[in-house]
């Protein structure tokens, strides 16, 4: 029994070595990452020739924020962040056609309802974070 549990065993361990079809190398293109938490809302983007228009709504009680934006390895096309409040008033609004480390930005007075993004044949890795504060 002692050795039918060993080969087992053996098998079980030699059959997880191997991640076949599983590339680690290239990041996934063209598919967001999106996080939305009641006071916070994160999104990424690794985009290749990536055209779309999204909306997400938020769940803010704070009208203090924390706005944190970073585009790299920017090619091409167009790209927009915007913050939206009630009846889709723009709290905040930045182009993303560039390479940008944007540390913080703080805004108050204003409880954000919606985060608005739009990518144009985007090209390049986007991350944007808002958090209340």
């Amino acid at each position: 029994m002692k050795n039918v549990f060993m080969l087992s065993l053996s098998l079980l361990l030699f059959s997880c070595g191997q991640e076949s079809g599983v590339n680690t190398a290239n990041p996934v293109l063209n598919t967001p990452a999106v996080g939305n938490t009641p006071n916070s809302f994160g999104y990424s983007l690794n985009a290749n020739a990536f055209t779309v228009e999204d909306f997400y709504t938020l769940s803010f009680s704070s009208d203090s924020l924390s706005i944190g934006i970073t585009v790299t390895g920017y090619v091409s096309g167009e790209g927009m962040v915007e913050i939206l409040g009630e009846a889709d008033s723009v709290i905040y609004s930045m182009s993303l056609n560039r390479n940008i480390a944007l540390g913080e930005t703080t805004l108050h007075g204003l409880t954000p309802q919606r985060v608005h993004l739009v990518f144009n044949k985007y090209s390049g890795s986007v991350a944007v974070a808002v958090s209340g504060k």
